[in-house]
């Protein structure tokens, strides 16, 4: 399914996307901001999260999925908007993941002129908790840090050890037969409010990334899965470069921890890690 650029569609397109956005109350200066930060062009676009769901506070993002997204070139996205862009074939892959069923079950598609994406959508297979749990414990070598990881890679290790907790935490409400995808509802579940600013991925809101944030979230997380896995390789670079060829999801995500996520590395040209 090849997408044709129309660039004279732009236009409706995006009041398009701007009616459905209305319809999930999102402020017109929001949408403003989505359209800013979005200048090509793209085949589907989805909103998820906290602004799907409807559950949205002051520090909620607005988060959008793209699907096949043609950049003009680098371009900054704004802050309160959090934008993934995916292929066919990333997002066929999302298959059996979290990612993928918080998609299916919490997504509003905001442009889907062909039905590409609805179609998609529904191919989208439920997890199986045991076997996402099972990827969860394979990624923690990335989070037994040494010393010298801790000093200079605190910020990538703490990201990587909220996203595992958080994930765990998700996995498990799963298994309970209550799926959910929503921090402030997983800290209510669990009657643990500490979870909000511990699991936030708002940087208004989340702890800084310290060594004690990470170790509480490494703590938490061990709990939750009943132990976690070493590093036999002793370092973060030696476990990317070691896992390369035998285990690239290890391998590209000890690479996130080790760059912070920032925008020195290519991200375009690693796989991605989805639970």
């Amino acid at each position: 399914m090849a997408m044709t650029v129309d660039r004279d569609r732009t236009a409706t397109n995006w009041r398009e996307i701007s009616r459905s956005l209305t319809s999930l109350q999102v402020p017109r200066s929001v949408q403003a901001d989505l359209r800013a930060s979005l200048p090509g062009q793209f085949q589907c676009l989805l909103a998820y999260g906290s602004w799907a769901r409807g559950d949205v506070d002051e520090h909620s993002d607005l988060d959008v999925l793209a699907l096949n997204y043609i950049s003009p070139g680098k371009h900054p996205i704004h802050e309160n908007i959090s934008f993934s862009s995916y292929s066919e074939s990333q997002l066929r892959a999302t298959s059996g993941t979290l990612f993928g069923y918080h998609l299916k079950r919490d997504g509003k598609i905001l442009l889907d002129r062909n039905n590409d994406l609805a179609q998609m959508l529904a191919s989208i297979d439920s997890p199986d908790p045991t076997k996402v749990a099972y990827r969860i414990k394979g990624l923690t070598p990335v989070i037994d840090a040494s010393r010298r990881d801790l000093v200079e890679h605190i910020v990538g290790l703490t990201k990587v050890a909220r996203y595992l907790l958080r994930s765990a935490l998700y996995t498990k409400a799963l298994q309970d037969g209550a799926p959910c995808f929503s921090v402030k509802e997983i800290a209510t579940r669990n009657r643990d409010m500490d979870l909000i600013p511990l699991l936030s991925s708002h940087k208004k809101v989340q702890l800084p990334a310290s060594e004690e944030t990470f170790l509480e979230l490494r703590s938490r997380l061990h709990e939750l899965c009943g132990g976690l896995k070493s590093n036999p390789f002793g370092s973060l670079e030696e476990l990317a470069e070691g896992t390369w060829s035998s285990d690239r999801d290890l391998s590209n995500f000890a690479a996130f921890a080790l760059h912070g996520f920032d925008d020195e590395i290519d991200y375009d040209a690693l796989d991605k890690v989805v639970l």
